[in-house]
């Protein structure tokens, strides 16, 4: 049964659209790519076209989403990551449940969806993007998390994130362990911004977080900081060595990533019996 007419897809970031003719695998950051999609979005149809767009791929789409207790190993390291005072408001509710059906719609559809319990997704599009390029197979990362920037650092992997302050992407780990990610309630080091940041020693920084343990040698003057801030860091180093830990991303098992992914069948009718039911 063909769509019913529907008004053309409007424009939107095309850094965020799949691309119908690439030969790359294109990794989808589901959760991230959801939430611009439908959450920003006006279009009631947008479900459909996000449908029609994985169909008209010629290559498979991978859509990877959070696994069930994804946070638990990075609070292992420390137990304040990710953990928010408030309940989920409604925009988050709402998206909860449109990830829901989209989940189910994948299965009807020409994509391959990976949830890996205990894993976040980012990990598992980190581990997926890495094998494709040791193997020197191009790879396309659709997301607008900036954590994922971090995997432009290897060969044939492009990733989609763009940010006005145009930070390199192997800086990315070393600046959210100093000055903080209120998104990942990481709390950085107190009083340590961004104009800090810049003018850091940022190699002694990352000589001195690969150690195993605080050494005198990291001083103000070696690491390009103030003395209060060498001082802090020599007397909590265990706690940033942990915020560096826990923003790395983490190797997913491959047998677990197999263990878990979903390969979709096309089914047109299906979908569109489901959309109807949801008056999309």
């Amino acid at each position: 049964m063909a769509d019913p007419k529907i008004n053309p897809k409007p424009k939107q970031d095309p850094g965020i659209d799949l691309e119908p003719s690439c030969t790359a695998m294109q990794i989808v950051d589901g959760n991230n790519f959801l939430y611009n999609k439908l959450i920003k979005s006006t279009d009631i149809y947008m479900i459909r076209h996000i449908i029609r767009d994985i169909n008209s791929c010629i290559q498979r789409p991978v859509f990877v989403f959070d696994g069930a207790n994804n946070d638990e190993r990075r609070r292992k390291l420390f137990p304040g990551y990710k953990v928010r005072k408030n309940p989920p408001n409604e925009v988050q509710q709402n998206l909860y449940m449109m990830m829901r059906l989209v989940k189910a719609l994948l299965l009807l559809t020409n994509s391959i969806q990976i949830e890996v319990p205990t894993y976040e997704a980012d990990d598992v599009i980190a581990t997926l993007a890495k094998q494709r390029s040791k193997q020197g197979k191009a790879v396309r990362v659709i997301t607008r998390d900036r954590d994922l920037a971090q995997l432009a650092c290897y060969q044939h992997v492009s990733v989609l994130s763009h940010y006005a302050d145009a930070l390199t992407p192997n800086l990315i780990r070393l600046q959210k362990t100093l000055v903080g990610d209120p998104s990942d309630c990481i709390p950085g080091i107190p009083g340590f911004g961004r104009i800090a940041f810049s003018n850091c020693n940022k190699g002694e920084f990352k000589q001195m977080l690969n150690h195993s343990e605080w050494h005198p040698r990291f001083d103000g003057p070696t690491l390009g900081v103030k003395d209060s801030i060498a001082n802090w860091i020599s007397e909590n180093f265990g706690l940033l060595k942990s915020y560096w830990q826990i923003v790395d991303l983490l190797e997913v098992p491959d047998e677990e990533i197999q263990k878990h992914m979903k390969v979709g069948q096309s089914n047109p009718d299906a979908v569109n019996n489901i959309l109807r039911e949801f008056m999309l």
